[in-house]
Parts: structure tokens; C-alpha cells; sequence
């Protein structure tokens, strides 16, 4: 088909101990029973695991040894007996403890999920770089239509239909849908602490600050008030001074005799223009899984 469409592996899931955990097979360490496959879970909404079916990041894999790397399988682990089937902080996707991606299995030039996925010539690698998570190649179950999954593994469930598996190529040719462990490899980690917000801005001529009535009275006379008040007393002298220069104009000598100027016209009052602090003006800153 020439339209592919691309999708992401659906998750199932079990209880651990009684503990819901996402896992992408009935594993060892699940509660006899528990095991549901995605398809079950998607098509029962009150499930107490239906959310496995549309997380991935949820599903948990194993790790090799203490402090090796995560891993899905022992094969891929340089000594397998040190191989943990369980490990929180390992997922399909991530490594918990550091946030960067998971890596996997090459077959030839194909990133895939185990060596089972190699065909006749390919030499399995363990682990390479570039094989993240959208790299990894998968199958599918079909169960009326096809959910994306790992292995034959993640298509059967007790006491349920079997669901026919079809491998990477199969699910491409014969459905048009090209499934992939996940669409997305990794996240980025979170911020160490949150970032501070800085809300200490300088005035400019093109903004003006209003501070609150509250403020004004818990803390004393603004600089702004004290520069409006200024602003004030300067225009009032202003005034002043020139209401005294145009009384002291009204007479003037003329041939040196005193003459009486009555025609005119008194100069316009100037008034001082209070600024006027609105306190309703607050300063604000703009601040388809497996």
C-alpha cells in the first residue's frame, strides 16, 4: 500500500502484589490471572488497568544488574543471570533515574524489540545507539483490527479469544499500518526546581507604573507620588510668577507718563493639573500505546 499509516505499540497490563503495573506480556512476576491484553482493556472502559492500553511511558521493562542499563530482555544483557525482570524506573521509552532514551536491539539495519525479530543472514546486535524507541520495528494482534505489539506474547489472554500475531512486515503489507514501539523516544527531564518569576520592571517614558492604595498606605509615599507632587508645585509657581510679570505689565510709561492700561486683554488663568493615582489599576505581568 502506498499510504502507510504509523501508530505506536498498545500496552496491557497485570497486577504486581496486588499493585496495578502496565507490562506488555503476562511476565512471571504478575498475579496468577491478572494479565489483560490491550485489546481486553480497551474494550472495557471500568477496568481498573485501562489506563496501560494508552500510556506507554506507564509500560515497565527490566534492567541489567544494580546499575546497568535498562533492558527488555536478559539476552541483552552482557551477563544474563544479572537481568532484573522488573525495574520502576525503567519504561519502553525512558530511563527514569537520568531521562535519557532507552536503547535497543539491531537486525542488520533494522532496530528491532529481541533477536527472535532477525531473519535468515541478519546478526543480532544487543544494543545500538541509534535504536530508540520509534526506531524499534513491531507486529500486531489483530482482534478485529490490528493493535500494535511486540510478540505473539501480547496477543494472548486467559480465558479469551486468541488473537492472530503479524510481524512488522505483515502488519505493513497486509493492513497498511507500520507499527513502532512508540512515535515519540523521549521526553525532556524536569526543571530541578521551578524557575523564578522576575516582576521588578523599570519605568520608561512609555510606561506607567500605578501603585495600589494598599501599598501606598503599608508602605510609605511612592517615588512616583513624590515626583507627581513635584511635577504639581513647579506648574502652580509657574503660574504664580507669571500672574505677578502680567500685573506688574498693566502699567507701563509711556514719554515717561504714567499711563493706565485698561484695553487689555488679561491673560488665560493657568491652572496646575493634578495627576491623579487610580487605585483600580493594578500592576500585572504578562507573564494507539500497545
Amino acid at each position: 500500500m502506498s499510504n502507510t499509516e504509523y501508530r505506536e505499540g498498545f500496552a496491557g497490563g497485570c497486577f504486581k502484589d496486588g499493585k496495578e503495573i502496565c507490562v506488555h506480556r503476562d511476565e512471571s512476576y504478575c498475579d496468577a490471572g491478572s494479565w489483560a491484553t490491550a485489546h481486553y482493556l480497551r474494550g472495557n472502559p471500568g477496568h481498573h488497568l485501562r489506563f496501560c492500553a494508552y500510556e506507554l511511558q506507564n509500560v515497565v521493562i527490566g534492567r541489567c544488574g544494580e546499575s546497568g542499563p535498562c533492558s527488555n530482555l536478559a539476552e541483552r544483557c552482557k551477563d544474563e543471570v544479572s537481568f532484573i525482570p522488573y525495574d520502576p524506573t525503567c519504561t519502553v521509552t525512558l530511563e527514569l533515574t537520568d531521562f535519557n532514551p532507552v536503547k535497543y536491539g539491531k537486525c542488520g539495519d533494522r532496530c528491532v524489540w529481541s533477536s527472535e525479530d532477525c531473519g535468515t543472514g541478519e546478526t543480532f546486535v544487543q544494543r545500538d545507539q541509534e535504536c530508540t524507541s520509534d526506531k524499534v520495528e513491531v507486529g500486531s494482534c489483530w482482534a478485529g483490527s490490528a493493535f500494535c505489539a511486540i510478540s505473539k506474547d501480547s496477543c494472548s489472554q486467559e480465558g479469551q479469544p486468541v488473537e492472530p500475531f503479524l510481524t512488522h512486515s505483515e502488519t505493513k503489507e497486509q493492513i497498511g499500518i507500520s507499527c513502532y514501539l512508540s512515535l515519540v523516544p523521549d521526553a525532556p527531564p524536569p526543571p530541578s526546581a521551578a524557575p523564578k518569576l522576575n516582576i521588578a520592571l523599570a519605568p520608561t517614558p512609555e510606561t506607567s507604573i500605578r501603585v495600589p492604595q494598599s501599598n501606598r498606605e503599608s508602605s510609605g509615599m511612592s517615588t512616583e507620588a513624590i515626583a507627581a507632587i513635584v511635577a504639581g508645585l513647579a506648574i502652580l509657581t509657574g503660574s504664580l510668577m507669571g500672574l505677578v510679570a502680567y500685573r506688574m505689565g498693566v502699567l507701563s510709561f509711556t514719554g515717561g507718563q504714567k499711563t493706565d492700561v485698561t484695553d487689555e486683554k488679561p491673560m488665560a488663568s493657568v491652572e496646575a493639573v493634578e495627576h491623579v493615582i487610580d487605585d483600580s489599576e493594578e500592576l500585572s505581568v504578562q507573564s494507539d500505546t500497545w
